[in-house]
């Protein structure tokens, strides 16, 4: 029993020495889930009266495990290949997409809660793309694609 023990507080450390790079954008991830968890619950509950969905919650942590599991197998894969430099760049890449993912959330829910606010609002209009709806062609382009467009 205590080699087998041993082995896995080995394979344990092996795993977070190889994903100790992705720390600080995991605990950066934390914060926008926060951030965006506590004004979505202002934004539904005090300003549009919905109940607290526990099932909503549950679904957004789900995917928060995804993210953090995705940047993890990032890791890892990397330090296997030996490719720590593509590895910190895709690291790179995916948690911008994480941070505008939770930022257009953040400034939706801000936008409901302060509707007055024409900053808040300027800022969810144009990193929400609403201004590429106003391009004449874009229409008749999402009109020709298929509904899951």
């Amino acid at each position: 029993m205590g080699i087998v023990k041993s082995i896995f507080i080995t394979l344990q450390s092996l795993f977070f020495a190889m994903v100790i790079q992705t720390k600080d954008s995991i605990l950066l991830l934390l914060f926008l889930f926060l951030a965006n968890i506590l004004v979505g619950i202002l934004a539904d509950i005090v300003f549009s009266h919905h109940k607290f969905e526990f099932k909503k919650f549950i679904r957004a942590a789900g995917e928060l495990a995804i993210y953090i599991a995705i940047m993890c197998g990032i890791s890892v894969t990397a330090h296997l290949k030996k490719e720590i430099e593509i590895g910190s760049f895709a690291l790179n890449v995916l948690s911008w997409l994480f941070i505008y993912a939770y930022g257009v959330n953040i400034f939706k829910n801000l936008s409901k809660i302060l509707p007055n606010s024409v900053v808040i609002s300027y800022i969810y209009y144009v990193i929400s793309f609403e201004i590429v709806k106003k391009i004449p062609f874009f229409k008749d382009f999402k009109e020709k694609q298929p509904s899951n467009f």
